[in-house]
């Protein structure tokens, strides 16, 4: 098999991508010019792009957490510009629309939809069929997170100028994932009402900015009573040093995809301090209530699992870890029926050593570090192992980004964003190797991660993640992916 190549390359990652694949054993290809496509297998990408080259806040660009949805004729791009320094965090969240034909950036500068005061992040995109409504959590108070959102036009414009709460009350509400069907927006976050374990929740929120459940609804989590009686006998609080909290069960870091009538929401749940599954929750966005309870997704996940929508049911994708004393990510996806229940099994031990690994996992470790070495998942990774998933109308596209060393240097660290197909009516993936969309190492100075989709028209399919060039030059970058 020839080895795997780029479709997609940053010019300045270009300089580091020979040298980080020669140290793993993969050759490099040479790239044609920038300015055209290149082609992959079944997949073509557009030349990567900054989302809003002109986007600066006092001559620095600082943007994380960047995530993407598709409208009627136009991709939105969300993200929050700013820093998490300590004494001074601020941060503000922008958008840009993207031309869902020619995928032309529209909004060069960006657009401002918030700029209330402290730390804005993690935002979330969802389209009503009219409309976006972009949600984000929210430190605007000073002392903990709040969800709030803003609902922005095709055309750009901000209906909701500095947003307004979704949930807020004490505790955190943060990591909100939004989605549309049945009418209305259905809004998930992890939330720390029951502190020190964090619950699912939810809201649903008109087309025209109405929240429905201001104080939230239980979609998931450890009831008042469970919590008092796992807790010491007349305190509520012991440190660090009694953890009485590990008996009881956070669900955590949710996402959220419609089908037009129900939504999938997908999340973590701790087993232990080392291990988490992978949980998926039919939800009636009516009511803001699960239709049935969760199911417990074969495979064992560390990162946020993604879900998309298919003809038949639903896709998730994640990163599945493969036990023992040297474990490493695979790129899953599963198939769940309508009614989500699991239409795959991941067997609970994978001999790495088998010729034959089970279809519905891709190892992206044996790409990129073919000539050995390994993650780094400790004090100081750097490497998030996010999913992402999207329907294009004939395959589950799916993103992951990845980051590994090498033997030869182990203190040198090396990235990419990494995406593959995944055929639903086969239950696997038809190629074997994922397709490398970007990458860096630590001689260029540059990293990508934390990868995110929508899909347009056509087919056409955008992919967002972030690139760091260095101090003050963190950016978003998409390319326009097809499938031929």
């Amino acid at each position: 098999m020839s080895p795997p190549r780029p479709i997609a390359q940053t010019s300045t990652a270009r300089r580091g991508l020979h040298r980080a694949f020669r140290m793993t054993g993969i050759l490099a290809l040479c790239l044609a010019g920038s300015a055209k496509a290149e082609k992959a297998g079944e997949l073509t990408a557009s030349a990567p792009f900054a989302v809003a080259p002109k986007c600066a806040r006092d001559g620095r660009r600082l943007q994380h957490f960047a995530s993407c949805a598709y409208g009627k004729q136009v991709y939105l791009v969300a993200w929050c510009d700013g820093s998490r320094q300590v004494g001074r965090p601020t941060a503000d969240i922008y958008c840009a629309r993207i031309d869902g034909q020619t995928g032309r950036t529209l909004d060069p500068a960006g657009i401002r939809i918030c700029a209330a005061a402290g730390l804005q992040e993690w935002s979330a995109v969802a389209f009503d069929g009219t409309n976006f409504l972009v949600v984000w959590q929210d430190l605007r108070n000073g002392k903990d997170y709040d969800v709030y959102a803003a609902r922005v036009t095709q055309r750009g414009k901000v209906l909701d100028r500095d947003g307004f709460p979704v949930a807020r009350r004490g505790g955190n509400q943060a990591r909100p994932a939004v989605a549309f069907a049945a009418g209305q927006y259905l809004v998930v976050w992890m939330d720390a009402r029951r502190y020190p374990v964090y619950g699912l929740y939810g809201a649903r929120v008109t087309p025209d900015g109405n929240v429905l459940d201001p104080n939230g609804r239980a979609l998931g989590a450890e009831d008042a009573a469970t919590v008092a009686k796992a807790g010491p006998p007349g305190r509520s609080w012991l440190g660090d040093r009694h953890y009485w909290w590990e008996r009881l069960s956070s669900r955590f870091r949710p996402s959220v995809a419609g089908n037009g009538r129900t939504c999938l929401v997908t999340f973590l749940r701790d087993v232990h301090a080392n291990r988490t599954t992978g949980h998926a929750l039919l939800v009636d966005p009516r009511k803001c209530a699960p239709i049935a309870p969760p199911v417990q997704l074969s495979g064992e996940p560390r990162a946020r699992l993604a879900a998309c929508a298919t003809p038949d049911g639903w896709a998730t994708a994640f990163d599945h870890w493969l036990s023992g004393w040297t474990p490493a990510p695979r790129l899953a996806c599963l198939r769940l029926d309508g009614s989500a229940r699991p239409r795959d099994q991941i067997p609970k031990r994978v001999d790495v050593r088998a010729p034959d690994q089970p279809p519905m996992l891709l190892d992206v470790h044996k790409l990129l570090a073919s000539g050995g070495g390994g993650y780094h998942q400790g004090k100081g990774h750097f490497a998030f192992w996010q999913g992402a998933a999207a329907w294009n109308g004939g395959h589950v596209v799916l993103a992951m980004d990845y980051g590994w060393r090498t033997p030869r240097k182990p203190n040198e660290l090396n990235y990419a964003v990494l995406t593959a197909l995944f055929d639903v009516k086969a239950g696997r993936f038809p190629d074997a190797s994922p397709r490398v969309l970007a990458s860096g190492d630590s001689a260029s100075g540059v990293s990508v991660c934390r990868p995110s989709l929508a899909a347009g028209p056509d087919g056409r399919t955008l992919v967002v993640y972030e690139i760091d060039r260095g101090v003050d030059r963190r950016t978003v970058e998409a390319c326009v992916l097809r499938v031929k």
